[in-house]
């Protein structure tokens, strides 16, 4: 006592508990930096938040084609944020996954500080929901990805976080809790649910006299200026109240690939073994955090029931990861808390068994996912991986033929994936999907397709707006031998049939395109350009349409070519047009990876995916040529 008043000798028991605390959330944390390097992976769809970005700094605006205002990306602060490192030097390649792992390892900050604080730092299981989301494979891969959603996740948990600590504290107006929401919501429109959530849990406060009512106008005036601000700046700068990507991917209640898309991922991680759990925390509970999290996750639920669901690696249900572990550990608790007089053991072994099992579902269902034969589009991250990883090699490659002198820097193209090709070649580009495009997006919906990719532009608008290249397939870029220029010749006719299916006449059809730049590299893609036209674009370069491969070419085929394997099955679909059901029937699937086989680095791992991919090209060749 003489030394500080209030101090006591640690005890043994004490310093035990501390050094298990202390090596528990060791092992937490190092299971997520080596989840996360391992599932690292850039999307190609974050590459249209870099687009605009890039034409930010560069003056042009926060548009996609400059003078062209349209607003093809949902993640508004995202995009500035990026922008703010290109001002700064730091690609966006580079920015946007370091804080992406960042918000990731402070959400597990959170969630860990958020079960001390109700438990105590010497109770084991404040570890049970962050050892389950390290172990996750959609968490930990999402902290890549180059998108905002953990990100966008961080804010909503803050947000739900710093409410319940200034309610618990008596704050009479938590602004703070809202300023974090409407952050959320300035990265992503949803982030408006979770404010709506917490809007109607102060609501009930206010109606049981708990909270005044001036004190709830209060809390939201930090999200109405700041929320209702960038909407007055949207309808001004695009003209609209919606980003052009709602116009474009919602199109209606789909209750039925709602339900296909819930079932995958409960088919992978299980978590629906553990609901109970989650009706104990709410239902024993009773409190302020159980209601708040109940409420935010059932709307949010809703939400993604009514447009369908997701269609890359469950990313929409990441926001809700931190609240339904939550609250299945919470629920765990419930039970270590039960004393029974007979056999008080019981409860904290069923509470172990049960801890152990939501540990082990998670990390089978992330090591070894389900067959993925009938996905209805919703593809995986190694999916879209795979696919980053081919675009960009095709962007940079590209960006190499611009500056030389090869490729003229005003071409026109179209293309469906509309990320990393774009982002690196700066050319004029006809968003396939319309999530750019106005006339796209606002297309009449024939049927049901591939969720969120269901609008095609028409050959008509291709020759309205005078594109001079149509990508067939995923590659426009072709390098290697003679056999593997034939092969991916082939594959393009087949693509441009599928496209011509759907012209209205003869001058919207397609007509095959081979054009030569450089040794050993070559140009492959569609165009219904007049040939007058075409040859004022692209005459300078020589065809190669039509040439046979010489008898003794070998079937390398080029290394980009090798990469096609990397795409799904889904993305096939949607390079052509997904209404012809043709696609589906003739194109032999691609090879299915696993986490093991599509590893990044080892030569081995590399290996096994151009063996693959190599096979599956030619299946696709043989498959056309019959």
């Amino acid at each position: 006592m003489a030394d500080g008043i209030g101090e006591r000798e640690p005890t043994p028991a004490g310093s035990r508990a501390h050094a298990r605390t202390a090596a528990l959330g060791a092992c937490v944390f190092l299971v997520f930096l080596v989840n996360a390097h391992a599932y690292y992976f850039l999307c190609d769809d974050a590459f249209i938040s870099f687009r605009y970005s890039r034409h930010l700094v560069d003056g042009l605006g926060l548009v996609w084609n400059p003078g062209e205002a349209v607003e093809g990306y949902t993640n508004f602060l995202w995009v500035l944020i990026a922008a703010a490192g290109l001002a700064l030097g730091v690609a966006p390649e580079v920015l946007t996954p370091v804080l992406g792992w960042l918000s990731g390892a402070l959400i597990l900050v959170l969630l860990t500080a958020f079960g001390a604080r109700h438990w105590g730092w010497r109770d084991p299981w404040i570890w049970l929901a962050p050892g389950s989301l390290v172990l996750s494979r959609t968490f930990t891969a999402w902290c890549s990805g180059g998108l905002e959603t953990q990100f966008f996740s961080l804010g909503i948990w803050l947000g739900l976080w710093m409410l319940i600590r200034e309610r618990d504290a008596g704050v009479a107006v938590p602004w703070r809790s809202s300023l974090c929401l409407t952050v959320a919501t300035l990265a992503r429109p949803e982030g408006g649910l979770f404010a709506l959530a917490a809007g109607l849990c102060l609501l009930a406060e206010v109606a049981g006299r708990r909270r005044s009512l001036g004190s709830l106008v209060l809390w939201t005036l930090p999200f109405l200026i700041g929320v209702g601000g960038h909407w007055l700046w949207r309808r001004g700068y695009y003209g609209f109240w919606l980003p052009n990507t709602f116009y474009a991917k919602v199109n209606g209640i789909w209750w039925e690939q709602s339900l296909r898309y819930f079932s995958l991922f409960l088919a992978e991680y299980r978590i629906h073994w553990f609901a109970p759990l989650m009706g104990l925390s709410i239902l024993f509970r009773r409190d302020f955090a159980s209601a708040l999290f109940a409420v935010s996750a059932g709307l949010y639920l809703g939400y993604l029931a009514c447009i369908g669901g997701g269609h890359i690696g469950f990313r929409f249900l990441v926001p809700i990861f931190p609240i339904l572990y939550w609250l299945v550990a919470d629920g765990i608790h419930v039970l270590v808390e039960l004393r029974p007089r007979r056999a008080p053991w019981v409860p904290r072994a069923a509470a172990a068994a049960l801890s152990l099992g939501l540990l082990a579902t998670t990390h089978w269902g992330s090591r070894h996912p389900e067959p993925r034969e009938n996905t209805n589009g919703i593809g995986t991250t190694v999916d879209a991986g795979g696919y980053g990883e081919l675009r960009i090699a095709q962007g940079k490659a590209l960006r190499a033929l611009i500056d030389s002198g090869r490729l003229p820097a005003d071409l026109r193209i179209e293309t469906g994936a509309a990320g990393a090709l774009p982002y690196y070649t700066d050319w004029y580009v006809l968003d396939k999907r319309g999530l750019n495009d106005l006339a796209v997006a606002r297309q009449p919906l024939r049927r049901r397709g591939l969720v969120a990719h269901e609008r095609t532009a028409t050959l008509a608008t291709v020759r309205e707006r005078e594109i001079a290249v149509v990508l067939l397939g995923h590659e426009l870029l072709v390098e290697g031998d003679a056999r593997g220029l034939e092969r991916a010749i082939r594959v393009a006719r087949a693509w441009m049939d599928l496209y011509n299916r759907a012209a209205h006449s003869t001058a919207e059809r397609l007509r095959l395109e081979c054009r030569r730049v450089g040794d050993g590299a070559s140009l492959v893609f569609g165009t219904n350009l007049d040939e007058a036209k075409f040859e004022a674009v692209l005459g300078q370069l020589e065809s190669c349409t039509g040439r046979a491969a010489p008898a003794g070419a070998g079937p390398r085929g080029s290394q980009i070519s090798r990469n096609v394997g990397l795409a799904s099955k889904h993305s096939v679909r949607n390079s052509a047009i997904f209404s012809l059901p043709a696609v589906v029937r003739w194109m032999p699937s691609p090879p299915k990876y696993s986490w093991r086989t599509a590893g990044r680095g080892s030569p081995s791992k590399r290996a096994a995916r151009s063996q693959s991919a190599t096979a599956w090209v030619r299946a696709t060749s043989r498959t056309i040529r019959t």
